[in-house]
């Protein structure tokens, strides 16, 4: 140049830049003479996280370092949000930090609070070792959610807890827990599903047996990112359901009763039968009584007059999701008694047939003044046995109870058993001993 300097350059290709390496530089003056200069070239390298993986509103760090820096070298560090440009900066407390060199190495991290991890983002690392000269590395931030919901069940039915991952870009490994942090994949009576990816949501699946649903209890759906494991715990409420059946006289109002207990919050319970929900109509009433918060109770009944043997179904709903049924029976029977007509002084015998049983009931006869009859010199009753589906009680008046009208009640005490507690109830029906009208 004009003022005598000569100045020579060498450009090296980004093919022969995998390492670091030596060039020399040698000087040949019209005098023959030689000198040379050794120059470093120093390749470096950036490594950023790969993509990171996290729960929606936790916090984490993206890691930047630069690695085979020249000796005494430093590189320095900016951060940025692709999104909005907003950018990080190692300065006044923020978020970013460059960190310090260790021989050739030198870490770097941008620190992610709740506030910034609520969606995925892509964030660039931007790195200056030369002035002037700036590598620029991205790492990208994958968002999900989880969603889990309160279950209710009753004691001894099957029940399913779940757990919704939305947003992940892989199949998550997920674990259930119980109450004492066990897990319960290889636990009798339970069975769990990872689930698989339906678009970006995958669910996975605790069920239950009925045997493992005697008591409330809560269990933890444990997912896995990364080096995280996101810990949410579901409670399993069992409900306390007790249905009242009743077995009556055909042509007779029943009432069945669904009783619920240990029940936190509001429910909704509605009647069906094979036909579907059942509604008032025809003589049938639903009666619904609201939530008790303090009591923790709800129940409904229904009642109806059948005319043959009905089952009805109670369904529990909560949040527009069925979480238990139980079948309720009105069972009808008929009782017919059978009037004799005969002459003063001879033998009487009075016929309860009780039909549509599929047990023997107990009967009692009784007398007009309504008390008990036992077999005896003047009375012998027979309760009688089931065939097929009824029973006949007999009760025969001997000829010194004969001398004048009577009237005896045949008395059928009907009781169901259940899973709730014995309900009974006394029907009767009534046998007149006329004498005829005669001259004989």
């Amino acid at each position: 140049d004009t003022d005598g300097n000569q100045i020579s350059t060498l450009t090296v290709a980004s093919s022969a830049t995998e390492t670091s390496d030596v060039v020399t530089c040698s000087a040949v003056f019209p005098d023959e003479t030689t000198a040379e200069k050794m120059l470093a070239i120093h390749v470096y390298d950036i490594t950023v996280s790969d993509t990171v993986l996290l729960e929606a509103g936790s916090e984490s760090k993206l890691w930047c370092n630069v690695t085979n820096l020249g000796g005494g070298s430093s590189a320095v560090v900016t951060w940025a949000r692709v999104s909005d440009a907003v950018k990080f900066q190692d300065e006044d407390g923020s978020s970013a930090m460059t960190g310090n060199v260790e021989e050739t190495s030198q870490d770097n991290y941008l620190a992610l609070d709740t506030t910034m991890t609520g969606s995925d983002e892509t964030f660039d690392c931007f790195v200056e070792v030369t002035e002037g000269e700036v590598a620029k590395a991205s790492v990208a931030l994958n968002v999900f959610s989880v969603t889990t919901t309160e279950e209710h069940s009753h004691a001894g039915q099957a029940a399913t807890l779940s757990c919704l991952i939305t947003g992940a870009r892989e199949i998550l490994v997920v674990s259930w827990t119980n109450f004492a942090g066990e897990d319960v994949a290889t636990k009798a009576g339970f069975t769990v599903d990872q689930g698989t990816m339906i678009g970006d949501v995958q669910t996975s699946v605790l069920t239950l047996s009925g045997a493992n649903t005697q008591d409330d209890t809560v269990f933890t759906c444990n997912v896995a990112a990364a080096e995280s494991i996101y810990k949410h715990v579901i409670s399993l409420t069992v409900l306390g359901i007790t249905v009242t059946e009743q077995e009556v006289l055909t042509g007779t109002q029943a009432t069945v009763t669904c009783s619920l207990t240990e029940l936190d919050v509001a429910v909704v319970i509605t009647w069906w039968d094979e036909a579907g929900e059942v509604a008032e109509e025809n003589g049938l009433t639903i009666q619904q009584t609201a939530h008790d918060a303090s009591a923790l109770t709800q129940s409904a009944t229904l009642s109806n007059t059948p005319t043959v043997d009905k089952t009805y179904t109670c369904k529990i709903t909560l949040n527009g999701e069925e979480v238990a049924t139980r079948a309720v029976q009105m069972l009808v029977y008929g009782l017919t008694p059978t009037n004799k007509e005969i002459l003063g002084g001879g033998t009487a015998v009075l016929t309860c047939e009780i039909t549509g049983i599929t047990a023997a009931l107990s009967v009692v006869w009784k007398k007009a003044d309504n008390s008990d009859i036992s077999s005896d010199d003047v009375y012998t009753v027979v309760q009688g046995v089931l065939s097929g589906t009824s029973q006949t009680s007999t009760l025969t008046v001997g000829s010194s109870g004969t001398s004048t009208d009577a009237t005896y009640t045949c008395s059928v005490t009907s009781t169901l058993h259940s899973a709730s507690p014995a309900a009974s109830r006394k029907l009767h029906s009534q046998c007149s001993l006329l004498q005829p009208n005669t001259e004989k």
